[in-house]
């Protein structure tokens, strides 16, 4: 007996219908957005794109956790610079004093080896100040020339004096008198000459490139509205010309952190660059890097600065070289490298700098 295939009912015709219309939109949707992806995408594949985008947000949540920790370590920073005030850190104080002082012996032999002779200048603290007095001492201990600039720099205005009110850095017009110091007190040592020259090797001699990697030439931004030109010359140095080979001028090496590489301000308000206008008989050389401190530039010295041949090396110093000898400072400021080990006390007394923080917080 022949069965004849069951009709299907009105209803359940229209829902299959509907359905094959639904799907067929569907179909056409899919197509019109591969379509309009080929041709709009950044990629090729969706899941590429769709990785750029898990990419791009985790880099999204590694800057905000990037910045967050950064502002703890400012916290950190700023309150451990007042605590070292204290008479109740005087330890912590000395030990980090000690190991400064063990640091700049060891950069002065290195610098005497090589024929140069290393000035100590000081244009922020002077004597009469506790960091100043410090250095003085050192540098007295030791025969080191200790120039002292500050007296010069305080009488400047303050609105004149610094970058206020977004930074402290130094203005175009108190690097002016920077220069005009230290031209009139080389002049004390125009026959001095390390006996030694430059003939191109190695090729890097500062750090500049390897800290800011955007380039011989690039704008940076280090506070808003405080954009600057840096440029730095082929053996890593900030500044426009490179070392003359071979050496025809008495060399000057300045070594330093943001004071020297003058962090905010574009090369021709420099104050090396206002030595070289006014003293054309010198080849001034800036291997100053911002948050280097004795440390580093001992390790930018004998691995790099002093093949330059440098008949005078200048060591600008701020109160920020004693915090930086910490290791948890060094470890943020510091040079790629440079690992300075934890020093007694030190543990105790972030630990101490921490509590104080959480104490004022809390008022």
């Amino acid at each position: 007996m022949d069965e004849r295939p069951r009709q299907l009912s009105l209803a359940r015709r229209v829902a299959y219908s509907a359905l094959a219309l639904l799907l067929g939109f569907a179909a056409l949707e899919i197509v019109a957005r591969c379509v309009f992806y080929q041709v709009a995408g950044g990629a090729h594949l969706a899941a590429v794109e769709g990785w750029d985008w898990l990419r791009d947000r985790v880099g999204r949540v590694k800057v905000e956790a990037a910045v967050r920790s950064a502002r703890g370590f400012r916290s950190v920073y700023r309150e451990a610079r007042i605590r070292l005030r204290r008479d109740e850190e005087r330890a912590m104080r000395e030990t980090l004093r000690a190991a400064y002082a063990e640091h700049f012996e060891r950069l002065l032999v290195a610098v005497r080896e090589v024929g140069s002779e290393l000035i100590v200048v000081d244009f922020l603290e002077g004597r009469g100040k506790p960091f100043g007095d410090f250095i003085a001492g050192l540098a007295a201990r030791h025969g080191v020339e200790h120039l002292d600039l500050a007296a010069s720099i305080g009488a400047i205005e303050r609105d004149h004096r610094v970058l206020a009110p977004a930074d402290g850095h130094l203005t175009r017009h108190a690097n002016l008198i920077v220069a005009d110091g230290l031209v009139a007190a080389l002049a004390a040592h125009a026959t001095q000459r390390s006996g030694r020259d430059y003939d191109g090797t190695p090729t890097l001699l500062g750090d500049c490139i390897d800290r800011f990697p955007g380039g011989p030439s690039q704008l940076l931004e280090v506070k808003p509205q405080l954009g600057f030109l840096l440029i730095c010359n082929s053996q890593g140095l900030r500044g426009v010309d490179d070392v003359e080979i071979p050496k025809r001028r008495q060399r000057v090496l300045c070594l330093g952190d943001s004071y020297t590489f003058c962090t905010n301000l574009n090369e021709q308000d420099t104050w090396q660059d206002a030595m070289r206008r006014s003293a054309p008989h010198l080849e001034v050389l800036n291997a100053g890097i911002s948050g280097y401190t004795i440390a580093d530039q001992l390790a930018l010295f004998v691995e790099r600065a002093q093949h330059c041949a440098p008949d005078i090396t200048l060591l600008q110093v701020c109160e920020n070289d004693i915090i930086e000898m910490l290791g948890y400072v060094s470890d943020v400021t510091g040079r790629a490298g440079t690992d300075l080990p934890e020093l007694p006390g030190e543990s105790a007394f972030l630990e101490r700098v921490r509590a104080s923080i959480g104490t004022k917080r809390g008022r």
